[in-house]
This record gives C-alpha cells, sequence and structure tokens, in this order.
C-alpha cells in the first residue's frame, strides 16, 4: 500500500475499514452476515431486531397511554 501512495503518511487515513460497523452497537459487522436498512447502512441482525422490537414496545406503551390520559 506504501509503494502505491509512495510512502506518503496520508496512505492510512485513506484505506477503508474492512468490515462495515454496525450503526446500532459501533462494532464491525462481517459483510457476509450483515443486514442493511433502506439507507444501505449496516447492522447486526440480532441489533437490527432488537431496535424494530424496541420501536414496537414504546409505540405500544405510547398508544396505551394515550388512550388511557384522553378518557374521561
Amino acid at each position: 500500500m506504501d509503494s502505491f501512495f509512495g510512502g506518503c503518511p496520508m496512505a492510512k487515513i485513506l484505506q477503508f475499514p474492512k468490515s462495515p460497523i454496525c450503526n446500532i452497537c459501533n462494532k464491525p459487522v462481517e459483510p457476509k452476515i450483515a443486514v442493511t436498512d433502506h439507507d444501505g447502512k449496516a447492522f447486526h441482525g440480532d441489533c437490527y431486531a432488537r431496535m424494530i422490537r424496541l420501536r414496537q414496545i414504546t409505540r405500544e406503551k405510547w398508544q396505551r397511554t394515550k388512550n388511557t390520559f384522553f378518557e374521561f
């Protein structure tokens, strides 16, 4: 790599990571097992499933709270 950039110290900055980084836990994801969203962001399958479940739980709690708050 150094020979390609002529031993330039910036060569290490220009190198790309070997694995994508999980957008939730910030750890490397193996490309073979990476899950991507509609924006192309990489995730571990478990991290993505937890995130979706947390959204569902939050939405369900909000619906229950909203319904009881507005009842007279």
